[in-house]
Order: C-alpha cells, then structure tokens, then sequence
C-alpha cells in the first residue's frame, strides 16, 4: 500500500513552471536493448551514475547546512558510492540507487531555491504538459498559474499522512524530512508564496521517491545510521480549494 502512493507521485515531483530546470529532471528510467528488456542499458545507468557525481560534487562545494540536510546528503553519497560497487555486476540495482542519489540531492537543492527570489523579469516556464493529474476525488485549485502547487500538494497529501509510520532507517530520514517541507510548504501557499510553496513541494515529492527507490534496491548497504531524536510533526493542514 505505502508503495503504491509513494509511486503515483512520483510522475508529479517535477510539477509547474519552476521544474522546467535541467538540474532538477531526474534521468529517464533505464531500458534494455530493443526485444530484451530484462538486460539493462549499461549505457543509461553510467550516465545517471555521471549525473549523480556531477549533482553531488557541485552541492559539495556549498554544502546544505542543519543536521537533518547533512545526513540527507551523507545518505546520498552513499548511494553513489553503493551504485558504483554494484554496476559490474548488478547495473539494475546502480541504476536504482543512482537514481536515489539524485533524487535526494535534487530534494536539497528545491529545499535550498525556495530560500531564493526569482530573477526580475524573467517569465516562468509552462507547466509540465505530461504532469499527472490529480486524482479524480481530489480537491484542486482554479485554473491559473499557480494551480499546479496546490494540485502538487495534493497528490503528496495521503503518501505523507499514511506513510510515517511504516518508514524506517534511511527511509525515515527522507520520510520525516519530507513531511516538514511539505508542512512548511503549505503554510507558504496558504500566506501567497507561491514561489516557495512551489519549490517545498517538489523537495518533499523528491524525498518520498528516494523511499521508493530504496524499497526497489532493497536499501543502501553502507548506510550511515540515521539521525536521532526525529520528531512527532505537526498535524498535516487540510487538502484545500
């Protein structure tokens, strides 16, 4: 059950104008030569390895600040570095935990863009055509600009509600992490910051993917352990027009 939530916001992590950023597309899922899908593309899981080193080594230079982004980044590269371990002989699960390494570090960064302003002047990219639609019994916005957040937070709403208490280990981390972006995100677009209620979202849809990637891979090997003392968030703000 908490796998298939998870899931059906995955296709929406990359929600609204400001997911147009290459930065922020994880890499496409990888397939196996035409007629042969149980064999992976090599090809596809060194690149979204050279993708997760490139993401890690530019957030390196600044690292997030505050004992809960740092553990997260920790996590992360020690997905990388278990992906590398498993490319020769086990590329499926590389591309699993690459993937996961990616996801995290792009979490980091929309937790770190929902700090900043926008640039003067420069428009907004189109919403993502191929964005999921929010569920059929789902409560969304008007149509207008910013409609995708609240339909972003909507989608994340019963993942973050159902998903706490069946979280554990590094999970847990990006479980409890994404619940807090996720509050603090909604009481942005309740005060009219759509901006960073825009980018929040995203982090927290990023954070729940990485819970789907490691349940794939069947966790990370050399995990740090977690970090302590999470907790109890505040109740989750109601789904709203």
């Amino acid at each position: 059950m908490r796998t298939t939530a998870i899931r059906l916001i995955v296709g929406s992590l990359l929600l609204g104008p400001a997911a147009a950023a290459g930065q922020d597309k994880p890499p496409a899922p990888a397939k196996g030569p035409k007629g042969d899908p149980e064999k992976v593309d090599q090809g596809a899981v060194a690149r979204a390895l050279q993708q997760a080193f490139d993401a890690i080594t530019d957030l390196s230079q600044t690292p997030p600040t505050g004992k809960e982004a740092g553990q997260l980044f920790d996590h992360a590269k020690t997905f990388y570095r278990d992906a590398v371990k498993a490319y020769p002989t086990d590329p499926r699960r590389a591309r699993v935990l690459a993937d996961a390494a990616n996801d995290a570090v792009r979490g980091l960064l929309c937790s770190r863009r929902s700090g900043l302003q926008p640039v003067p002047g420069l428009p907004e990219p189109p919403a993502d055509p191929d964005a999921a639609k929010p569920v059929k019994d789902g409560v969304t916005g008007k149509d207008g600009p910013w409609t995708h957040v609240l339909d972003a937070f909507n989608r994340l709403r019963d993942p973050i509600a159902n998903g706490g208490t069946l979280a554990t280990g590094v999970s847990k981390d990006f479980f409890d992490e994404a619940a807090r972006v996720y509050r603090e995100g909604r009481k942005a677009y309740d005060a009219g910051d759509y901006w960073k209620a825009g980018e929040l979202a995203k982090a927290a849809g990023a954070w729940l993917s990485v819970m789907n990637r490691l349940e794939s891979a069947g966790g990370a090997e050399t995990a740090p352990p977690r970090a302590p003392g999470a907790q109890k968030g505040e109740p989750l703000p109601p789904a709203k027009e």
